[in-house]
């Protein structure tokens, strides 16, 4: 008899094991054998998917709120065989999420859930402040947060979804749809007046892999050169650095010495592959003794100040300069500083369009620039958004666009300004840690701010990244 309730508990046994497993055959039909989902162990907004295929097959991966099962994300379609890892991107902290597969030809796995960790500690999300957007605006917004040394993204209502941390502290960080690529300046001091002089040049991926690291001591064509400010990836595929330029001269004339050192300002053009293609220096153009304050230590230690260059579809470049609030060209093949927008410049604006603080040179066409005017002494108008329009035969600059902010809202350094669509303009105001979006008038209705705890660069907006 016990033999009897023994055989029979082990034919039980068998029988619910097999039935497991045509449970699992029936979940996972086709060429998809097994499927699972977690939180990454490395990073609290990215989960990391593992699929094994028995044959080649086409696969993606679509994921969602739990609380929100209409608002599906999805990846490319992928080629799997045997076992793929993939990873999900740009969640919300502590939020339920369900993914799936799909794949194959119309075959999809049941949903499995992961939950995200909170990042307020060290990355707290911007507070919205006011949002009279009528329409929801999609898309990311980028900033450098040099206190947790993280680049983050946030959402448009400011919530933080993605975060890579650079240990070596992201100074600035732009980003280049073409490849999905972050381009940051690393390594600067925390504390003086040049707090941009970086060290190193990052390019890395979405996924946090480095494509690119260049430590500038090792390049010998920057020599008596400091990148800092800028690094642009350009339309042409390279990358534009600003760089301080160190160089002897004679202020005996002004009262100085035979032998000062004056820091004026260039730029250097480097590929991808991390090597000097392009040198510029203002030196070439420019004679500093022309200066009437050159031999005071503000401006013989910081001469030019510019803070951003970007490239036209012809090849030419634009530099912004924040000591006398130029606008420059410089012509791409020969050099040629072919002209400077600004009060002390070769084209004169009208007094009431002249920029005071000008930062982040945006290319619309070429000849035809957006800037911010910082509006510094925050006399008449707050920061505002202008298109400097440069006719180069008559030597005129026109405005066709002119969107100011009230009197009181500017950021004395830094910051930037944005289309964001054809109705749209994206203000970033670091030193008031706020970012606006208003219309395009001259006297804008400002539709959405948020306010960021903690200071940036900049804040770019980027319309969609799929991947």
């Amino acid at each position: 008899m016990k033999r009897s309730i023994i055989i029979l508990f082990i034919t039980i046994g068998v029988l619910l094991i097999s039935c497991k497993k045509d449970d699992n055959i029936a979940t996972y039909q086709g060429s998809l054998t097994d499927f699972s989902v977690a939180l990454s162990g490395t990073n609290f907004l990215r989960a990391e998917v593992t699929a094994t295929f028995s044959s080649e097959t086409s696969f993606r991966i679509f994921y969602w709120e739990v609380s929100q099962p209409s608002q599906v994300q999805h990846t490319n379609t992928y080629q799997g065989k045997e076992t793929e890892h993939k990873t999900l991107l740009f969640l919300k902290p502590e939020t339920e999420y369900a993914c799936k597969i799909s794949y194959g030809n119309g075959l999809e796995t049941e949903a499995k859930h992961f939950k995200t960790k909170s990042v307020q500690s060290f990355l707290p999300n911007a507070t919205l402040q006011e949002d009279k957007l009528k329409e929801s605006i999609k898309g990311y917004l980028l900033a450098n947060d040099r206190k947790s040394n993280n680049i983050y993204l946030m959402d448009m209502n400011g919530t933080v979804v993605w975060y890579e941390p650079v240990p070596d502290t992201p100074a600035v960080v732009n980003y280049t749809p073409r490849t999905q690529q972050f381009y940051l300046l690393t390594d600067a001091p925390s504390e003086g007046l040049f707090v941009f002089n970086a060290k190193k040049l990052k390019i890395i991926d979405l996924f946090g892999n480095i494509v690119l690291q260049k430590e500038f001591a090792s390049i010998p064509e920057l020599k008596n050169r400091e990148v800092h400010h800028e690094c642009r990836p350009l339309p042409d595929g390279n990358i534009g650095l600003v760089t301080y330029i160190h160089q002897t001269v004679d202020l005996s004339s002004k009262g100085g010495s035979q032998t000062d050192t004056v820091t004026g300002d260039g730029f250097v053009i480097m590929n991808t592959q991390g090597e000097i293609v392009k040198k510029w220096s203002c030196f070439d153009h420019l004679n500093p003794l022309d200066h009437p304050n050159i031999t005071t230590k503000k401006v013989k230690e910081d001469w030019i100040h510019a803070n951003s260059i970007d490239q036209d579809s012809e090849g030419n470049y634009y530099m912004t300069t924040n000591r006398d609030s130029e606008l420059w060209k410089i012509n791409g093949k020969t050099g040629e500083l072919v002209y400077r927008v600004g009060k002390n410049g070769t084209i004169k604006p009208t007094e009431n369009l002249l920029s005071h603080g000008i930062h982040c040179a945006v290319v619309q066409a070429p000849n035809e620039v957006l800037v911010i005017d910082n509006a510094r002494e925050n006399k008449t108008t707050g920061s505002r958004a202008l298109i400097y329009k440069v006719n180069e035969h008559s030597k005129t600059v026109s405005v066709p666009l002119e969107v100011a902010l009230p009197k009181g809202q500017f950021s004395t350094t830094r910051s930037n300004v944005q289309f964001i669509d054809n109705q749209h303009v994206l203000f970033a105001l670091s030193t008031q840690k706020q970012v606006l979006i208003t219309n395009r008038n001259t006297t804008p209705e400002i539709h959405r701010t948020l306010l960021l705890p903690q200071t940036f660069y900049r804040v770019t907006y980027i319309p969609t990244i799929q991947y």
